[in-house]
């Protein structure tokens, strides 16, 4: 699902949106398919040549934003776009004044509210492929970036999981780690003991050692935190 189509305005919910959406769950339930509704983007929003969030979620404080930076690596080309990341996590106020990152929970508990009854509505996912900001490196090492997931992911998924639990006790929620995760070079902390979380992942690896490591990574998360 598309952030920019569900709260076009800052915390402006588009009922014809969510209309539109339960028309294709319905059609998908009649053909007996199971449905995720993931929190979907790909390099943020359309400011920065992506899609997901609207753009009155893009605070960049006038970096630097290049045309020429696409995907898939614009992630690492444009400081803009690194810096809206900053600013989504850390909450900060958009247009309204209001936390960039509230108004994102607030179109998760309606689509939450909308869906908590849908018999093959599963769950939900948190972000599709979310990225730290500036200091992406340290995903990149053999250690991983845990203290940027602990700072970062792990109060957003927490929020996320309330956010879902206020409406829904029975369909499942997913986190995924910084995307850089999924090319296998580093673990990951989440989806993290508390909460009922599951993690989810891509994998991305440019070699089968790094495929296989991907997995391994992902299973040592089931052993560690019991899920």
């Amino acid at each position: 699902m598309n952030l920019e189509g569900l709260m076009p305005e800052p915390g402006q919910l588009s009922a014809a949106y969510l209309d539109g959406l339960a028309t294709s769950v319905e059609a998908l339930e009649e053909q007996g398919i199971w449905v995720v509704m993931d929190f979907h983007q790909d390099g943020f929003s359309p400011k920065y040549n992506g899609n997901g969030f609207p753009d009155w979620m893009a605070i960049d404080d006038g970096m630097e934003n290049p045309p020429e930076a696409v995907f898939p690596l614009y992630y690492v080309q444009n400081p803009a776009m690194q810096r809206a990341w900053e600013h989504f996590w850390a909450d900060d106020p958009g247009p309204d004044g209001v936390g960039v990152q509230t108004h994102f929970h607030e179109a998760v508990r309606a689509t939450a509210e909308r869906f908590a009854a849908a018999p093959n509505v599963i769950g939900y996912e948190a972000i599709n492929e979310p990225f730290p900001g500036s200091d992406y490196q340290a995903c990149l090492t053999a250690e991983g970036c845990g203290e940027l997931e602990a700072e970062r992911i792990a109060p957003f998924a927490q929020r996320f999981e309330e956010a879902v639990r206020s409406e829904s006790d029975t369909q499942l929620v997913w986190v995924e780690p910084f995307v850089l995760f999924n090319f296998g070079q580093g673990p990951t902390t989440l989806p993290g003991a508390e909460g009922d979380r599951l993690v989810a992942a891509h994998t991305y690896a440019l070699s089968p050692e790094g495929e296989a490591a991907n997995v391994d990574y992902l299973a040592t998360t089931r052993t560690r935190d019991g899920k």
